[in-house]
């Protein structure tokens, strides 16, 4: 097997352990995964709270899937489907700019609800409660008239 170098698919031709990086490095550490402060805080004050065996831990591969995700291009497929977009402003992670923009090119139906916050203002505190009553407002709507 020579030649194998770090590249995710190697581990799984060699049927050994993936290669892991840090899931949320502290401080936001550049090339791992979720790399923004609020990553950081919200993964380790819910691994406090919900799951304290939760290893911080992602395969290279994941990772590499993650960075190439990109949503937006499967837009044209799923429309004129209703669209609810729930984005913070200050979304570091994904992008809130980026959502906003990929939202307009959708076709109607369609809402969009900004939050303030990072990419996990929807998941906590009271913007939990806008987001889960936005949420459940629009599927009403929506799946009721399927």
């Amino acid at each position: 097997m020579a030649g194998l170098g770090t590249d995710p698919a190697d581990a799984k031709v060699r049927a050994s352990a993936p290669l892991c990086v840090d899931g949320v490095p502290p401080g936001g550490a550049a090339g791992q995964g979720s790399s923004t402060p609020d990553s950081y805080e919200y993964f380790t004050h819910t691994r406090t709270e919900l799951d304290p065996e939760w290893a911080n831990k992602v395969t290279l591969r994941s990772l590499d899937n993650f960075y190439g995700y990109e949503p937006t291009k499967y837009l044209p497929d799923v429309t004129p489907t209703p669209i609810l977009v729930i984005v913070g402003r200050e979304d570091g992670l994904t992008g809130g700019n980026l959502a906003a923009s990929a939202y307009e090119t959708a076709a109607e139906p369609k809402k969009i609800v900004l939050l303030p916050g990072g990419h996990f203002a929807a998941y906590t505190g009271d913007w939990f409660t806008v987001a889960t009553q936005v949420a459940r407002d629009w599927f009403g709507e929506h799946l009721s008239a399927a």
